[in-house]
C-alpha cells in the first residue's frame, strides 16, 4: 500500500474513534438522574407536619353583655333616647310606659335589655335579661348566697317581699340594684329572676 493509502486509511480511523467517544458521551449523558421537579405551590404551602384538615377553632370567650354600675357597656345611665338608640339596643316604645315624663322602651333582640326607662331624655332604668351578666359574674338565676357573697355590705336594707337593692357606687349618678328573688323572703338558695340598674327614687314604678 503507498503513502497516500496508508494516510487515508488513518484518517479514517481517526473519525471512527472520534464517532464512538461522542457517541459513549452521549449515552452516558442520557442515562443520568434528571434533576429533580420544584414542589408543587401547594407543597410548598403547606407547614410541615400540618394536618389538611383545619385546626379547631379555640372556645369562643364569653361575650355576654356585661351591666356594671355605669350601665351595659356603652349604654350609661344618663345618656339620651338618641345616643340610646344610635347604639342598636332600643327597641319600641310600650304601651306600658306610665306617662309621658316616664317613657318604657323594649330593648332590641340579643341585646341583653330588656327593657328601658327614660326621663326627661335620659336614661334612668336598664332591665337585662339573663343573657346578660353583673361584673361580679352573677346572672339571672343565681342564687342569693352568691349574691350575698359577692356584694356583702353593699346590699340595702331597704328590701321589699321578694326583691333586694344593692348599691352601685361606680354609677355616674345616686343609683342602685334591683335585684328580685323567686321567693318573697330570702333564703340562701333563693334564685334571682330579675336584675335593673336603676336611679334613685327614678319613680317610674312602686
Amino acid at each position: 500500500m503507498g503513502t497516500r493509502g496508508g494516510v487515508v486509511l488513518g484518517t479514517m480511523l481517526l473519525l471512527a474513534g472520534l464517532f464512538t467517544m461522542v457517541a459513549c458521551a452521549g449515552a452516558s449523558s442520557g442515562s443520568g438522574e434528571n434533576p429533580a421537579s420544584p414542589p408543587s405551590p401547594d407543597a410548598a404551602s403547606a407547614p410541615v407536619g400540618a394536618s389538611s384538615a383545619s385546626a379547631s377553632p379555640a372556645r369562643a370567650a364569653d361575650e355576654s353583655p356585661v351591666l356594671s354600675d355605669t350601665g351595659l357597656g356603652e349604654l350609661r345611665l344618663g345618656v339620651s333616647l338618641k345616643q340610646a338608640k344610635a347604639l342598636g339596643l332600643v327597641g319600641e316604645r310600650t304601651e306600658e310606659s306610665p306617662d309621658e315624663t316616664c317613657e318604657q322602651y323594649t330593648g332590641a333582640k340579643g341585646s341583653g335589655v330588656h327593657y328601658l326607662y327614660f326621663t326627661d331624655d335620659q336614661l334612668i332604668i336598664i332591665d337585662v335579661t339573663q343573657a346578660a351578666k353583673l361584673d361580679t359574674g352573677l346572672a339571672i338565676g343565681s342564687t342569693y348566697t352568691q349574691l350575698h357573697n359577692a356584694y356583702g355590705d353593699q346590699i340595702g336594707n331597704d328590701t321589699g317581699p321578694g326583691r333586694i337593692y344593692v348599691t352601685a357606687p361606680g354609677a355616674p349618678v345616686k343609683a342602685e340594684y334591683r335585684v328580685a328573688l323567686d321567693s318573697d323572703t330570702a333564703f340562701p338558695d333563693s334564685k334571682i329572676t330579675e336584675i335593673t340598674l336603676q336611679t334613685v327614687d327614678s319613680g317610674c314604678y312602686e
